[in-house]
């Protein structure tokens, strides 16, 4: 690969190797830390957002699910803490929005009185909500969200005023967001597009203590710190519980920065990938170090004669960036399209909410940013052959002899250090892709308690007026599972309120076996109909499935528990037949009917939690999801499934249908985009790592041909000879892989979080990477060492 002769003729050869080695790195570093500067470093879009936090409350048992609050809890915090300058409440809300060309499903939040102010929203146009919108019988407003705006609406200023379907209820729009303002999770649970006043009345279910599920923001007053305000709202915790002892209040009150909440499961990827991609630029730097060096090396008499014209290594430095600096230009204009091409890739990485919440786009700083990564790769790849032949004394330099000799010893030994520097961070890339790889697929392999096969999922909405009577939305439910479970190709129809692994996760509240001492942990709360499970292929454990009778009202107290609640309520007791006690609505003994096996709602990564099901008619709040097992691909019957929910009732809106197969997999989406990510910075690195060593090796052997002629031309066997540069080799290689299992080490550790049932220092990973990556590279060594089996002695000598 390197030259024999002059490094005129090969000049081109070696421009190209270090412009696309360092094109690779700098690609590599400024698409992640372009990103990594818009998620971790750059403020979020509010006023001193600094100062903003989220208040949650969980069990002890389950912190780890604490973004969530009750509302009366949530008014005793505001009432009686002074260490928040404003405190406010949302709660998810998904309306109909009917126009008179199509409607569609929303995705919004009800907020509560001060919300605004609190984040510094400032309408584009109109006004925001205000004290008096939040009266008793105040006209209905919302405020929209630009993207709403702008797309559903057209963008048309005169909305301002004007009133909108929502529900079936005629809701005058009074102010539209900022297009910069995307309120999402985790300032509000879920997306909004749009806003409305919170009202929640006293026979509300989420008026109960127990009952979590809305979002709590605050933010700290000027005087206050986190600590403070923690330390308060734990003694605000402790007099509720004693206030309440009915509802068992929890002492476990958390707070955190916003910012903290929105990046906190982004951040170790990211870090991570940061890394990843700094090993993969310092590979790049290290190889075009390594082609400069032998450049100079070769260039070393002459620039012995500049320095004895008085040229002073300052100036001779200089020279040597003016060189290298047209090559980083076209690295950087390659590496710049790269970071083009790649940042979709990784964007996608990051959860959706997270890229809204923070505006993650590309714009001026990521040109800024990828220029200094290629002013830091300009300075790297000259300075350590700079030193090198800094070193020599300048004699030694212009000596005609020494320059004939070929390269020094100090010189030889810095190219092979060169060379370790790129196996040990090319095996530091390998082991963090395999560990990576190893995870997904441990993640692949986990039993999701369902089967996820050829089953259709088809939102339905029954926001319209006529379906706020409950005994209409049921009997519609009862006609069209009668009417799909008799048709062909459907094995089985039933309907469920929490669709398992969409975003959002099932509804929270108490649990006991006594009503007036309930339990210090909660319960997921679900609502199904008959069929339901054997639909989904979750298997009945014990006891029955709902009758059609206990879901025609909402008046039978009956239960459904998943084995995970039957372990924890009875340990080694039979769970059926016995009674439990929920928190929501009336909070009345329900026996048990039936347990029936634990589902990973969440995804593959978060083990099932208790679960209750109850008769779906108990828990309906307008819309449900209708769940279809068919004898062929799902999505070719979805058309003719919508036709027979079209032909019960015309005014049924229905959202876009999936599989629980397209479900599954985009849960797996993240963790499998990291792997491959990390895979091809790996496998850059090896290339370059491969091509380092190739070029050492050959450079070797053109230094002594004629050494290793003479040898030949005494009697050495070829075979023998050829071992010489390739033992010189193998021992740089050795040191490479030693600091690499180091380096894989800390690499490994940021994606700790990310892995699934497998050790950041898995043992297979860190045995067969080196073995590999050893292989391949004494192959690389081996093949330019063979060319000793092809050198003349006679020329060799004649030459000497």
């Amino acid at each position: 690969m390197l030259p024999s002769e002059s490094a005129q003729a090969h000049q081109p050869r070696l421009a190209l190797l270090i412009v696309i080695s360092l094109a690779l790195g700098i690609g590599a570093m400024s698409t992640v830390g372009s990103i990594v500067d818009m998620v971790l470093l750059r403020a979020l879009p509010f006023p001193s957002p600094d100062r903003l936090v989220l208040i949650g409350e969980a069990d002890a048992a389950s912190p780890e699910a604490w973004t969530s609050a009750a509302y009366p809890n949530f008014l005793s915090w505001k009432a009686q803490s002074h260490a928040f300058a404003a405190m406010a409440i949302s709660s998810p809300w998904s309306p109909t929005l009917r126009l008179p060309a199509d409607s569609t499903r929303l995705s919004g939040a009800a907020v509560s009185d001060g919300f605004f102010p609190l984040l510094g929203l400032k309408p584009e146009l109109g006004r925001g909500l205000q004290p008096e919108d939040f009266q008793p019988g105040a006209e209905p407003v919302a405020v929209l969200g630009h993207q709403l705006w702008a797309q559903r609406l057209g963008g048309d200023p005169g909305v301002i005023g004007r009133p909108l379907s929502l529900d079936g209820t005629m809701v005058t729009v009074v102010g539209v967001l900022p297009e910069r303002i995307a309120l999402d999770e985790p300032v509000v649970v879920g997306a909004a597009d749009l806003l409305k006043p919170l009202v929640v009345p006293a026979s509300s279910p989420y008026m109960g203590r127990g009952v979590r599920g809305m979002r709590v923001i605050a933010r700290l007053a000027d005087d206050a710190t986190r600590e403070r305000a923690s330390a308060e709202l734990r003694q605000i915790a402790q007099g509720l519980a004693a206030a309440h002892p009915e509802s068992r209040q929890t002492t476990f009150v958390r707070l955190e920065p916003l910012r903290e909440v929105a990046v906190a499961g982004s951040r170790p990827v990211l870090l991570a990938l940061l890394g990843a991609a700094a090993l993969l630029l310092l590979i790049g730097c290290t190889n075009a170090a390594n082609v400069r060096l032998v450049e100079l090396t070769v260039r070393r008499r002459e620039l012995a004669l500049r320095a004895a014209l008085g040229a002073d290594r300052g100036k001779l430095f200089r020279q040597l960036l003016e060189e290298s600096l047209p090559l980083v230009g076209m690295a950087f204009v390659l590496g710049l399209l790269l970071t083009l091409w790649a940042w979709d890739v990784i964007v996608a990485l990051l959860p959706t909410p997270l890229i809204r919440l923070t505006g993650v786009v590309l714009d001026g700083r990521t040109v800024a940013i990828t220029a200094l990564v290629s002013l830091l790769s300009l300075i790297l790849i000259d300075l350590l052959p700079f030193l090198e032949l800094a070193r020599l004394p300048l004699l030694t330099m212009l000596n005609e002899r020494s320059a004939r000799a070929g390269e020094s010893s100090s010189s030889r030994r810095s190219r092979n250090a060169l060379v370790a520097a790129e196996i040990a961070l090319s095996l530091a890339l390998l082991i963090g892709a395999g560990v990576l790889i190893r995870s997904l697929v441990r993640l692949s392999r986990v039993d999701l308690g369902f089967r996820p096969e050829r089953v259709l999922a088809l939102p339905i909405d029954l926001s319209a007026p006529v379906y706020r009577d409950p005994a209409r939305a049921r009997a519609l439910f009862s006609d069209l599972a009668r009417a799909l479970n008799g048709r062909p190709g459907v094995r089985s129809a039933a309907l469920v309120t929490s669709l398992p692994l969409k975003d959002g996760g099932n509804m929270s509240t108490t649990v006991g076996l006594r009503s007036s001492t309930p339990l210090s942990w909660q319960i997921d709360l679900n609502g199904v109909s008959p069929g339901y499970f054997p639909t989904l292929g979750i298997p009945l454990l014990r006891g029955r499935d709902f009758t059609p009778g206990e879901t025609a009202d909402d008046r039978h107290p009956v239960v459904i528990l998943n084995a995970a609640a039957a372990r924890r309520l009875w340990p080694g007791e039979e769970a059926v037949g016995k009674s439990v006690t929920l928190g929501w609505m009336s909070p009345v003994p329900r026996l048990v009917v039936g347990v029936v096996g634990d589902l990973r709602e969440v995804g593959p990564q978060t083990p099932p939690h208790p679960e209750a099901y109850l008769p779906y008619t108990q828990v309906l709040v307008g819309s449900a999801s209708l769940v279809v097992h068919t004898e062929k691909d799902p999505l070719t019957m979805a058309e003719e499934i919508r036709r027979q929910v079209r032909g019960l009732d015309e005014g049924v809106l229905m959202g876009n249908a999936t599989t629980m197969e397209e479900l599954a997999a985009a849960k797996m989406a993240s963790p499998a985009a990291n792997a491959q990510i990390l895979a091809a910075f790996a496998v850059t690195g090896l290339l370059l790592a491969l091509i380092g060593v190739y070029g050492v090796t050959s450079f070797a052997v053109s230094q002594k041909q004629h050494e290793l002629g003479i040898r030949i031309a005494f009697g050495a066997q070829r075979r023998e000879v050829v071992w010489t540069p390739l033992a010189q080799s193998a021992h740089w290689i050795a040191l490479g892989l030693l600091l690499g299992l180091g380096g894989g080490a800390l690499l490994s550790r940021l994606f700790a979080s990310s892995l699934y049932e497998i050790s950041p220092l898995d043992p297979w990973t860190f045995a067969t990477m080196p073995l590999f990556l050893l292989a391949v590279a004494l192959w690389a060594g081996y093949m330019p060492a063979r060319k000793v089996t092809r050198i003349d002695p006679v020329r060799a000598l004649a030459e000497g």
